[in-house]
């Protein structure tokens, strides 16, 4: 099923994102203004347990195949979190590409909801998935057919979505060691 290739894409980027915290960049060390900003965004992504998220979902994405909806909350209880982030102030690269994760975080949040599988069901297991199909199919022949097309539809548009954030990994790993955001590399590394 597709949903592992969206949850693997998810943690690869969240590995990038973390994992990359390195020397911060000196040109900016006469401005510190910005270094202070800086670092309390670094700080308030630790206060407001965003790295902790990130561990837990890497834990997450070694099951996802056989526990897909802890991932799914998971990422919801992620996109919470990043929710009241206000990055004004930011610099201009930092902000942008930040900006960017939070909002495919929300994407993806938003659109796995969206799944035509009802999340009960889902969330119930295979047994329940059978039942809720044998039921749509005794009363609908065509049933089967229309959700083909609408799982399909769903399962592409979470496959962009994964792929766009893959996209984004290396420019926010990129800012991440650029500015020294420390504490995000002791959430998830390499194993």
């Amino acid at each position: 099923m597709k949903l592992f290739y969206i949850f693997v894409s998810t943690m690869a980027f969240g590995g990038l994102v973390l994992t990359s915290c390195g020397e911060k960049e000196t040109a900016n060390e006469g401005d510190g203004g910005e270094e202070t900003t800086v670092e309390a965004f670094g700080k308030e992504l630790e206060d407001r347990g965003i790295v902790q998220a990130f561990g837990e979902m890497k834990e997450l994405a070694a099951n996802a195949r056989e526990e897909p909806i802890a991932m799914f909350k998971a990422m919801d209880d992620l996109d919470e979190r990043l929710e009241p982030l206000v990055t004004d102030g930011l610099p201009a690269d930092l902000k942008q590409a930040f900006d960017r994760f939070k909002s495919q975080v929300k994407e993806i949040a938003v659109n796995w909801k969206e799944m035509p599988i009802p999340l009960d069901v889902f969330e119930d297991g295979e047994a329940a998935l059978t039942a809720w199909v044998t039921e749509k199919v005794a009363d609908d022949p065509e049933f089967l057919a229309k959700f083909q097309k609408e799982m399909g539809a769903w399962e592409t548009k979470m496959t962009e979505l994964g792929s766009k954030m893959e996209e984004s990994g290396d420019e926010i790993r990129e800012v991440f060691e650029k500015y020294g955001i420390e504490g995000l590399n002791q959430s998830l590394k390499e194993d």
